[in-house]
């Protein structure tokens, strides 16, 4: 399943096998005082500790990830993707200075989280 352009993301747990789908919220935040973009997708799970260390090692290819405690960081493009494992939740975040930014950052994260979901399932 494809992330729908041009949106940021919430996600809600589908069944009670713990998977989960990302669906698209209604706006993208804005933060006035940096004036960069951002974006969060919340995805509920009983393993985000696993899917963020299989997201970090797949994306680490490509990208260069710093991590603390739960929270694996990374730059993508000309923005930032975070990683976050939390309990029985895996955050996303994307902060990007242009929308075209933001959507790129999306992209990655959400396809390359749901390759690595797939593939466990």
């Amino acid at each position: 399943m494809r992330l729908p352009p041009r949106s940021t993301y919430q996600a809600h747990n589908d069944g009670d096998d713990g998977s989960a789908r990302i669906r698209p919220a209604s706006s993208i935040a804005r933060s006035a005082m940096t004036a960069r973009l951002s974006s969060r997708a919340e995805v509920a799970t009983e393993n985000p500790a696993r899917y963020a260390k299989q997201l970090v090692a797949h994306l680490g290819r490509r990208v260069e990830f710093t991590t603390d405690g739960d929270t694996s960081t990374a730059p993508i493009g000309t923005g930032t993707g975070t990683v976050v494992a939390g309990n029985d939740m895996l955050t996303l975040h994307a902060q990007a200075p242009d929308e075209a930014s933001l959507l790129q950052i999306q992209d990655v994260l959400g396809r390359h989280l749901e390759r690595s979901a797939s593939a466990t399932s």
